[in-house]
């Protein structure tokens, strides 16, 4: 349950990086909560489930991402420089 009914994101894809733990997590499972897919992205794959599986219990649409640090997500985000 959404702590703010009226902030949708229906429709809307958020990506979220570090999405394992801390701020990143907090901030996916809110996004997820507002409706949005989210593409979370994090170095450890076991967390990543398993904040996709909590996410996708209750409704919500996830797409996991392992990416080792300063690699870019391929078909997202252009690499760097």
């Amino acid at each position: 349950m959404s702590a703010y009914p009226n902030f949708r994101l229906d429709g809307q894809i958020a990506l979220i990086t570090r999405a394992s733990k801390g701020l990143g997590w907090g901030i996916a499972r809110a996004m997820a909560d507002a409706g949005a897919m989210v593409v979370l992205t994090a170095r450890t794959a076991s967390a990543l489930q398993q904040l996709a599986a909590e996410i996708r219990a209750e409704g919500g649409t996830t797409l996991p991402h392992e990416r080792p640090p300063g690699a870019p997500v391929p078909g997202l985000l252009p690499p760097p420089g």
